[in-house]
């Protein structure tokens, strides 16, 4: 199992979502009922080992009103929407390491060819990740890791951005960049 999700839609039904890797290929679940209904599978080099070339995936789940969102933990995937109808890449949305809702806005981390980065979509609109002066979209590199980044988590206010052996803090600092980072730790990480 590499990841596991409750949902609870505005119609009161409670879903429960989890993906796992059978063979090298992801696979998504929902179940409420009697059998669960397969919702995704991407075929990929995907390993439930951890080795030096290929990290195993961790899934994210993020509840967005009564959609789905689900991101397979890996740089080279786009994160995925379940609308209520499909499971289709959640339009615009840069392919990044982990996924987490952060207030109103979409947060993507691990971004780029380097796994440092972190973007933001859009107040209230996860497809607009396109930074422009009206919205409030945006990115930024944590470029003294010295590693990817390989996980993320909500500490208090902040965004804990954790790579193999550091820690750093993303956090809100309002207009006109609205985050900033900074390492905090080295020596722990992921």
């Amino acid at each position: 199992l590499r990841g596991l999700h409750q949902q609870q839609n505005s119609d009161g039904v409670r879903w429960t979502w989890a993906a796992a890797i059978v063979g090298e290929a992801l696979h998504v679940h929902r179940w409420y009922g009697p059998a669960s209904t397969s919702m995704y599978v991407h075929p990929g080099e995907y390993s439930t080992d951890d080795s030096l070339l290929r990290k195993t995936s961790q899934v994210d789940f993020v509840q967005w009103g009564d959609w789905t969102l689900f991101n397979a933990g890996r740089g080279n995937i786009p994160p995925q929407r379940y609308d209520g109808a499909v499971v289709a890449a959640l339009p615009n949305a840069p392919y990044g390491v982990a996924m987490l809702k952060k207030q109103n806005q979409l947060m993507m981390i691990g971004t780029g060819t380097a796994q440092h980065g972190v973007a933001w979509s859009d107040a209230d609109d996860i497809t607009v990740w396109e930074p422009t002066a009206e919205n409030l979209a945006g990115a930024l590199t944590i470029e003294e890791l010295r590693t990817p980044i390989r996980g993320a988590a909500r500490l208090g206010q902040n965004v804990a951005v954790y790579s193999e052996d550091q820690m750093a803090m993303v956090y809100w600092v309002g207009a006109p960049f609205y985050y900033g980072q900074r390492v905090v730790l080295d020596g722990i990480g992921v």
